[in-house]
């Protein structure tokens, strides 16, 4: 692959490590902490990415396309500059709204409201600096600062769960230092950026506006996907009985996810990156071709793996206490992999600038798949929820095959039969009882 190089090798050997010190963490919060505390602790966590995205306004995900059209820092300085005040504003806002009416009804002490929303304030304002490593191709420095970062995060989350009596306080301080730790280090590399001292009239007026334009409707993408995509632990705990419970299931399986998926991150990381580069449109269209045949490729080695070994993932990593995981992981592997096939198709829109087009359709996705989510879960549970989910997330990607098809821009439509074909065999195996 063209975009395969010593950069996406640089990430992809830094995912190692993190996986490595996955594989300690996982069983340690497995055998230590109780579904039900992993439940409160992970429905606290899911507001988070919404107040992340009322901070960034779509900022952030454009910050990439803006920096290499006009290399000039001044555009990462203007964003800077409208985060430190969000953050500022919004954070407290969390935490206050969060104190009264969240905390006492979920049983959270309010000592994890403070520590989440430090956590949360640091990690918007250390987000476009840390960043910036990728916009100037620096992806060497990205992968050690981001390495070192969950190494910290791993070895204090492991230290204090074992010796922590409150086990909930322990998760969270560990959220906290890996946060503190990305915000010294920008200090160190990004001083300037981190602390914006942007400066009125240091970019044309028409620039601004056109980041506003570009940006806004990727906020309400973003909001929508999160809904869309981000929202299962809340939809669990509005409709659905022993709640948090199954928002601990469920949260043990988006980490086994994370450990099975880390690998990819950084292909897609330089992808990323790349895909808003001066490339023609014939290139990236095959190294899209290339990308979604790795995804499908890793979706079926990951499904023949997982059937195989599934004694020993629930003996040494899920252990008895999170079996029920097991099946809520399969069809969030299919589900992972249908979404990493639509953001590759959609990234040809997003270069061209047509990011209305790509919030318009996932706001229609996101809308439908919210409210018939929502409406089984109520009826039936949570598999069946996801199973719904995993057949939406691949009509979606479906759906941007045909825009592409329409703009002219041809991808081989067997990619797309075999990626159906995988996420209709998922759900059969389930149904089956098979995994």
């Amino acid at each position: 692959m063209k975009f395969l190089d010593k950069d996406s090798l640089w990430i992809t050997f830094s995912n190692v490590i993190k996986l490595v010190f996955g594989f300690l963490v996982v069983p340690i919060i497995a055998r230590n902490v109780a579904p039900e505390q992993l439940g409160k602790l992970d429905l606290l966590l899911a507001y988070g990415p919404f107040v992340n995205q009322f901070i960034s306004m779509g900022l952030t995900n454009s910050s990439t396309k803006f920096y290499k059209e006009n290399e000039d820092e001044n555009v990462i300085k203007f964003m800077q500059h409208k985060i430190w005040i969000r953050a500022s504003i919004l954070v407290l806002i969390f935490f206050v709204l969060f104190s009264l009416f969240g905390a006492s009804k979920m049983s959270i002490p309010i000592l994890i409201v403070v520590l989440y929303s430090i956590s949360l304030f640091l990690e918007n304002i250390s987000f476009l600096p840390q960043n910036h490593f990728l916009n100037t191709n620096d992806f060497q420095k990205y992968s050690v600062t981001s390495t070192i970062s969950t190494i910290v995060r791993y070895s204090f989350t492991l230290l204090l769960v074992l010796i922590m009596t409150d086990k909930l306080i322990a998760l969270s301080l560990g959220l906290l230092v890996s946060s503190l730790y990305l915000f010294l280090v920008n200090i160190k590399y990004h001083k300037s950026l981190l602390f914006s001292n942007y400066q009125e009239n240091s970019l044309h007026l028409d620039l601004i506006m056109s980041i506003k334009k570009y940006s806004l409707p990727l906020f309400f993408l973003g909001m929508v996907g999160l809904l869309y995509q981000s929202s299962d632990r809340l939809l669990l705990a509005y409709f659905s009985p022993d709640n948090m419970v199954q928002i601990g299931y469920l949260g043990m399986a988006q980490r086994i996810i994370g450990l099975l998926t880390v690998g990819l991150s950084g292909l897609f990381t330089v992808w990323g990156v790349r895909a808003f580069e001066n490339y023609s449109d014939d290139i990236l269209m095959r190294e899209k071709e290339k990308l979604i045949g790795m995804m499908l490729l890793v979706l079926i080695v990951i499904m023949m793996t997982m059937f195989f070994l599934k004694p020993y993932i629930i003996k040494y990593l899920l252990t008895e206490a999170y079996e029920n995981s097991f099946p809520i992981s399969i069809l969030l592997i299919g589900t992972f992999v249908n979404n990493r096939v639509r953001e590759i198709l959609e990234k040809y829109f997003l270069k061209k600038g047509n990011s209305k087009l790509v919030a318009s359709i996932f706001t229609y996705f996101g809308i439908f798949s919210v409210l018939i989510s929502a409406f089984l879960l109520y009826l039936f549970d949570l598999q069946t929820m996801l199973i719904f989910r995993l057949l939406i997330a691949s009509l979606h990607a479906i759906t941007l095959f045909l825009f592409l098809r329409k703009a002219k821009q041809k991808i081989n439509p067997m990619f797309m039969v075999l990626n159906v074909v995988l996420s209709i065999m998922i759900v059969v195996i389930m149904k089956l009882g098979m995994l």
